[in-house]
């Protein structure tokens, strides 16, 4: 039994989505994540994991085993939480493709989650759990992963159009106008992020200490979310990327930019994007530009220049 999950990078609202703030979050396939769920002879209690990563991905081996241990943990939470017997992971081998690199800010573990409940439950011929199960079912791993998640990437990797995510709020996805141009955005990474729980820290804090600030910046970033789903119904590309840098200056009041994520914005700009941003956590990863579509080459160029690995455009649904 064999499922896929995708990529996703967040266009506005990280960090602030945490704390019930809007956050709009692009999926896309030029990244993705396969898992499949074999039988084998060998009756081993224990689910064997084997995990294979593209070979531009800098990883070790080391983290590919903590990796291939923690899905064993991860299986073994998903048949506690769908009240399935341990039973079913005798003999198990759970092997795992993915070109997204981990802990970017990419979704590679929600992609990981989200292929590893729908495979586990063709697996297990649970064919009418609805989305809402698979959404709440890989939000549990999660959570088993990181401690608790605001749930934006669970539902961004299974999903093919942007969406706009609030805590307690029903998912607003924009549904593709063939009467409008595309969006085209590059994403590249700038490398492992350095102590990604900064941001996280750093506006716990700040909302004890500063709450005049705090709740002035999440009318900011709200702000600027609400005029991004305006500007993605009328594919204003020119507004989104104003959008992108507003919110990547609120970021950089929480600390989680770097010198290597300023000079990537830098050369995006020069090169003829209209916007750029890092996207998810900070502190290294991921960052992300759109752009016409005739200066995608420009920019990958660039962002090759500066370091960057995993460079790639893709090109999105406008609303």
């Amino acid at each position: 039994m064999s499922a896929t999950a995708h990529a996703k990078f967040i266009i506005c609202g990280e960090h602030f989505v945490m704390y019930r703030a809007k956050c709009i979050v692009v999926p896309t396939e030029c990244f993705s994540t396969r898992v499949t769920l074999r039988n084998t002879s060998n009756k081993s209690t224990f689910p064997q994991a084997i995990c294979r990563f593209d070979e531009n991905i800098d990883i070790t081996t080391a983290e590919i085993e903590i990796y291939q241990n923690h899905i064993s943990k991860l299986l073994e939470r998903l048949c506690k939480i769908a009240c399935v017997p341990m039973s079913v992971l005798s003999g198990l081998e759970c092997h795992v493709q993915s070109s997204i690199p981990p802990g970017q800010g990419a979704g590679s573990s929600s992609a990981l989650s989200c292929a590893l409940v729908q495979a586990f439950l063709e697996f297990i011929h649970r064919h009418d759990i609805g989305r809402q199960y698979i959404d709440f079912y890989s939000r549990q791993l999660e959570n088993t992963w990181h401690g608790p998640v605001s749930g934006v990437d669970n539902i961004a990797v299974t999903r093919t159009c942007p969406v706009m995510f609030q805590i307690g709020e029903e998912p607003l996805q924009f549904l593709p106008d063939p009467e409008l141009p595309p969006l085209y955005f590059v994403v590249g990474s700038t490398g492992p992020r350095v102590n990604p729980e900064a941001g996280f820290v750093s506006l716990k804090t700040l909302k004890k200490t500063e709450p005049v600030w705090f709740d002035r910046v999440i009318a900011e970033s709200n702000a600027i979310c609400e005029t991004v789903m305006k500007a993605m119904a009328q594919s204003d590309a020119r507004t989104i990327g104003e959008c992108m840098a507003s919110s990547q200056a609120l970021l950089e009041q929480i600390g989680v930019s770097t010198p290597k994520i300023v000079e990537a914005i830098r050369a995006a700009k020069q090169a003829g994007a209209y916007g750029a941003k890092l996207t998810g956590a900070g502190c290294g990863g991921f960052v992300v530009a759109i752009t016409p579509e005739n200066r995608i080459s420009r920019i990958q160029t660039a962002w090759h220049k500066c370091g960057l690995s995993s460079v790639k455009s893709f090109v999105c649904a406008s609303r």
